[in-house]
């Protein structure tokens, strides 16, 4: 019976994001800097901006070298707007802008101090004590899609909240930060393919109901399922074992690596299990032996985990390394 040793290397790739909604150009050509003139508060009009520099671009590579990507409003972006006057929110659409700043719009929400989330899928209401109930359950099964670069559509999935400030100005901040994925083989197992990956937590849950402080942003996660302790990125037609150890970068084509968002916060030794199924329906788990820490709209390096394989004449084990 062979070993063989997989390493699945989870490296960061300096990613930095903002709103979900990405209209991406190869070294930042598209134009992030439309901004809305003369705003000026009304009845049913908001104005709500990306989060600040650095957080306004997204940076897939390493930081101030190539394959920065403006995230910009859309038309089809919407916002829950909330008060402690209307604790089940209104529905704000986008109205112009289509740049870092956009006018939204909807009906009046009155109150001393106004709060929103986006996308407004994911907003579940807000408490009699001023706590927003967010949804991070769209992180639950996340996709893969082509390149590094491309990965970011999963930033659909990563809500975003803010506070109006006394201009009537909504700032919005990230929830979730990233980590990148690469696989590299160092004993030519170049016909495996990995078909998924699976992060889950022991203690948090990941893919759960947030429930955030408007006031600095700080959250505590809960739910009632095992699946909401579970994210998952997957890609049907499998991504190909590298034979060197690389970190992707936006301007490779073809396969570039894996892009996943989890929830801002610090998760602890033996909080995360990482799990890959590869091509032939064969799964490999690991426990992540350091702490991992998760900020706003940035990525942290994962450690490498290795995954020992013995194959047999009919068979495959996993061999605890």
């Amino acid at each position: 019976m062979k070993k063989r040793i997989l390493f699945f290397a989870m490296i960061a790739a300096a990613l930095t994001f903002s709103c979900q909604k990405a209209e991406l150009a190869v070294n930042g050509a598209a134009d992030n800097n439309n901004e809305v003139v003369d705003f000026v508060p009304g009845p049913g009009k908001i104005l709500a901006v990306t989060p600040a520099a650095p957080e306004t671009k997204i940076v897939l590579g390493e930081k101030d070298s190539e394959g920065k990507f403006p995230v910009l409003w859309t038309k089809n972006d919407a916002i829950k707007l909330y008060s402690e006057e209307l604790l089940d929110g209104e529905k704000y659409t986008f109205g112009e802008g289509n740049g870092s700043q956009a006018v939204f719009t909807g009906n009046e929400v009155n109150g001393e101090t106004r709060y929103a989330v986006f996308p407004e899928t994911r907003a579940l209401g807000m408490t009699e004590d001023g706590k927003l109930s967010v949804s991070f359950g769209a992180l639950r099964k996340q996709e893969y899609h082509s390149s590094l670069a491309n990965n970011s559509s999963n930033l659909n999935y990563m809500p975003m909240w803010a506070k109006e400030t006394e201009e009537g100005v909504f700032n919005f901040q990230n929830l979730c930060g990233a980590v990148s994925f690469s696989f590299n083989d160092y004993q030519e197992m170049r016909d495996m393919k990995i078909t998924s990956v699976k992060i889950t937590s022991k203690e948090n849950y990941i893919s759960g109901t947030a429930l955030l402080n408007p006031e600095d942003g700080t959250f505590t996660l809960s739910g009632e399922k095992d699946v909401e302790k579970t994210i998952t990125v997957t890609y049907e037609d499998g991504f190909p074992i590298q034979s060197t150890l690389t970190t992707p970068t936006v301007g490779q084509s073809g396969k570039a690596g894996f892009v996943i968002g989890l929830p801002v916060g610090e998760y602890a030794v033996g909080d995360l299990t990482i799990t890959i199924t590869d091509s032939y329906g064969r799964t490999f788990s690991r426990v992540v032996t350091s702490a991992l820490k998760i900020s706003a709209g940035e990525s942290r390096a994962f450690p490498t985990l290795s995954f020992t394989f013995a194959y047999g004449e009919a068979n495959s084990i996993v061999v605890e390394p």
